[in-house]
């Protein structure tokens, strides 16, 4: 319990991987000499201090969440305390989850109604094995070789920490969410993450890679081949494409941010751009609700692109001029 079986100050009682990282930039944003001011106070803030100061809010920050296990985990050990719930309870306190990138999982966890967070915050969706483009046969076949190639006493952990499943990684970090052939050490087995951690070529070569999505695809997969055959079209602009499946998508069924993110392969900003967007032009509601201008809108989308002829027929015979006129 928070203040009580520990101290937020306590030390960390093993080697950090990714909290070290994280540590080092919540460092600096807390530190007015960098920062340029002393508004945010440091994690290591004592509980009279927190009264004293009228904290607010409470912020947990990490890298990357894949199942939401430890976010959750951590913030409950706040909620505990008897001062900083009823804090809670009288709306003074409020206390977040910021992850630079979490599966559709974690965040199903994190935004659970009995959680401890009031606003769960990201900059991307993580995929994982069950948002995949694949089809069901092909998840099994990939599920049967992480199970097939590794120990049989860790096949509970073949498909990472909680069965989550990840397929998310940085330079920074390796998360224990991927599957363990990915990242498993022991005799005749040469890892893609050896030691779990990215090697200088494989980031060289890779960057930051993402998986393209194919907006066609998407558009067929929620039953829209019309639109999706006139997606990707010369004449049409990409951020159009991506308005049009983003109204596509909301008329299949209500997807937050994050579902959004995921389903276009863009940061959440981008997708809170769009729905701006459709907002400011009448095409979705503030429920994000498809109005009768965005339904309007979709089947004009839908329609084939118009082939205008002038009727002249071409002649493979010289022209030459007559007059001047």
């Amino acid at each position: 319990m928070a203040f009580e079986s520990f101290q937020l100050d306590d030390p960390i009682n093993v080697v950090p991987g990714s909290e070290g990282f994280v540590g080092n930039l919540i460092r600096d944003l807390v530190s007015p000499a960098l920062a340029g001011t002393d508004a945010l106070l440091a994690p290591s803030t004592k509980l009279n201090e927190l009264r004293d100061k009228r904290c607010r809010s409470i912020v947990v920050i990490t890298d990357y969440a894949g199942s939401g296990t430890q976010l959750r985990n951590y913030a409950m050990t706040l909620v505990r305390h008897p001062t900083l719930r009823s804090w809670r309870s009288y709306g003074l306190l409020r206390i977040h989850a910021l992850s630079y990138a979490g599966s559709s999982q974690a965040l199903a966890t994190l935004q659970r109604e009995d959680g401890p967070f009031d606003g769960i915050w990201t900059v991307e969706t993580a995929p994982s094995f069950q948002d995949a483009p694949w089809t069901a046969s092909q998840r099994d076949a990939i599920e049967e070789i992480c199970a097939r190639y590794v120990h049989k006493k860790d096949r509970k952990r073949a498909l990472g920490f909680k069965e989550s499943a990840g397929l998310f990684a940085t330079d920074a970090s390796v998360p224990n969410n991927l599957p363990l052939i990915l990242r498993q050490a022991h005799s005749g087995w040469h890892p893609f993450f050896e030691r779990r951690t990215v090697p200088p070529d494989l980031f060289m070569e890779l960057g930051s890679y993402a998986p393209d999505v194919v907006f066609k695809d998407v558009a067929t997969r929620i039953g829209q081949p019309r639109l999706s055959s006139n997606l990707g079209v010369k004449y049409m602009r990409s951020a159009t494409d991506e308005m049009f499946l983003v109204l596509a998508l909301l008329l299949d069924r209500s997807r937050s941010d994050s579902d959004l993110a995921r389903e276009l392969s863009k940061p959440v900003a981008t997708v809170d751009l769009l729905l701006r967007a459709l907002r400011t032009l009448g095409l979705i509601d503030d429920q994000r609700n498809v109005t009768s201008a965005g339904k309007k809108e979709l089947t004009t989308g839908k329609r084939a692109p118009r082939h205008v002829s002038t009727g002249i027929e071409g002649s493979g015979a010289p022209y030459y001029p007559g007059s001047m006129r």
